[in-house]
């Protein structure tokens, strides 16, 4: 495997990809991006405000522009929102945009962490459970199709994610 020019974070809400991308971004010393904090900054407006005002499909046109200004940057790691590493259409922009990673992990963690915030009190943008397990079951397929390595993070901790992150890297130098 050549050496990534980036490391793009993939999958659902709740899987950790902010936080490991922060960490592994200071492993490598490498710049973090965290793309819905990018559209909400380009678009001047939160997420919430966004699909409420334009919907779904608006806010969808602006993740594939950021899809595609990523193959553009170097030595980023990008912590994607949930849906973009859904997207069929913006598949090939992330994959030449850099590795791919997907970090898994199972239902019951996953619900876990989005249903409450971090004094475990229950989160007000939380789906019903249904919903999310839903949404999980579309999306995974997806996220294990496009991803170069699938992560497992179930008991692991972000220090454990991120040294094999980087291990995995650094032997692609």
């Amino acid at each position: 495997m050549p050496a990534p020019k980036n490391v793009i974070l993939i999958g659902m809400m709740g899987s950790g990809k902010s936080s490991v991308g922060r960490a592994l971004s200071w492993a490598l010393d490498w710049d973090f991006v965290d793309t819905d904090a990018l559209i909400e900054d380009q678009d001047g407006r939160d997420i919430i405000d966004i699909f409420e005002g334009d919907g779904e499909e608006y806010f969808r046109q602006l993740e594939r522009g950021v899809a595609v200004d990523m193959v553009r940057w170097e030595h980023t790691v990008v912590a994607t929102g949930g849906g973009m590493g859904a997207q069929p259409d913006i598949a090939d922009a992330l994959q030449e945009a850099g590795l791919v990673v997907y970090l898994e992990a199972s239902e019951e963690t996953l619900w876990d962490r989005v249903s409450k915030d971090e004094t475990g009190a229950p989160r007000p943008l939380a789906m019903a459970r249904d919903a999310f397990i839903e949404r999980l079951e579309a999306r995974a397929p997806r996220y294990e199709e496009l991803a170069d390595i699938i992560l497992p993070t179930d008991g692991a901790s972000i220090g454990e994610l991120v040294d094999f992150l980087v291990d995995n890297i650094q032997r692609s130098n």
